[in-house]
């Protein structure tokens, strides 16, 4: 079966505002963040507003103040080339400050992000004497190399409960995945937080169809929460449904329209036809009924000849021939 595409960028800044979702007062997001006035991005920018703000979640344990965040999806592949793209994205970052040395590189970290674990950039760093640690399950921190602190999320190797947002933006999700996801939606009550969960929510969906059929098949509860879930997409779908059927229904009409007036012009055409061959018919049939009069008034002509009629007295009883043609029918008897 074909895979249908995922928006999975936007996705990803949902889930990690979901995942910091505790430390919101104290933190800004920017998705893709623009370095200059060229189509130059970051996925992700993180800013914390208070210095001695404590980030709850483990992956913001890592953050400083300016935390540019790199998400690579399992179609990408993160590599020592996308290291050193992030490296870049930070000096221009500190580099377009307001002000000169308005940011500290010291302020400055990189986060990598991608479900499975980057095997050969690790192999990288440590050939390259930057030891990695892994402080919690899918957290590894890159020590020395770089000018800025950096750190790998392997989503594909978190705890699912604690980091559902993250965990769900895959596929290969399974229905215990998919349900825990759904319920913390539920769970959500700001509306930007909602917005976000949907947004992550679309992503999982539309990378797993298959897995998120079958809970909606074997989990009433589960199926009812989806529903309320994606009422607004199913409302979406429903009015891009309804104005294909009608869109559907004038190009029908249109046809119809067409095709009526085809049949019209084939008809008269028809019609037309019909005339000029039965006149045409009409006029050979009058002109052999003329002919056999003719040849009639010529074989009269000869018995009233030949019976001694006067020539007088035959043109009045046979006006259809002329006097030319009667005296040369009178010659010939």
């Amino acid at each position: 079966m074909e895979q249908r595409k995922v928006q999975w960028h936007p996705a990803f800044c949902s889930a990690m505002r979901l995942e910091l979702r505790d430390n919101r007062e104290e933190l800004k997001f920017y998705n893709e963040y623009n370095l200059n006035s060229k189509p130059l991005e970051i996925d992700l920018l993180v800013i914390v507003m208070r210095r001695e703000a404590v980030i709850r979640n483990v992956i913001g344990k890592f953050f400083r103040k300016h935390n540019i965040m790199e998400y690579k999806s399992e179609d990408d592949e993160l590599n020592v080339d996308t290291y050193y793209k992030g490296q870049g994205y930070c000096c221009l970052y500190k580099a377009m400050a307001e002000t000169a040395g308005g940011i500290s590189e010291e302020e400055i970290t990189l986060t990598l992000v991608r479900k499975r674990k980057p095997r050969k950039l690790m192999r990288y760093f440590e050939e390259k004497g930057h030891h990695l640690t892994n402080p919690a399950p899918g957290i590894y921190y890159v020590n020395k190399g770089g000018i800025f602190p950096t750190q790998i999320v392997v989503t594909g190797e978190l705890e699912e409960r604690e980091h559902v947002w993250l965990s769900s933006l895959r596929r290969g999700l399974k229905e215990e995945g998919a349900q825990q996801l759904i319920f913390s939606i539920t769970k959500l009550k700001e509306r930007n937080e909602r917005e976000a969960g949907q947004s992550v929510l679309q992503a999982a969906l539309r990378a797993n169809p298959e897995v998120f059929g079958e809970v909606k098949e074997e989990h009433g509860m589960v199926c009812e929460a989806l529903k309320e879930l994606m009422a607004p997409e199913m409302e979406e779908e429903r009015k891009r449904l309804v104005k294909e059927a009608e869109q559907e229904r004038e190009k029908l009409v249109r046809e119809a329209k067409e095709e009526r007036k085809k049949l019209k012009q084939e008809f008269r055409q028809e019609q037309k036809n019909r005339e000029e061959q039965m006149k045409q018919r009409m006029q050979q049939q009058m002109q052999k009924q003329m002919q056999q009069m003719k040849q009639s008034a010529i074989q009269s002509a000869r018995t009233a000849f030949a019976a001694g009629l006067d020539f007088d007295l035959v043109t009045k009883l046979l006006p259809s021939l002329t006097e030319a043609e009667l005296r040369k029918i009178k010659e010939e008897v």
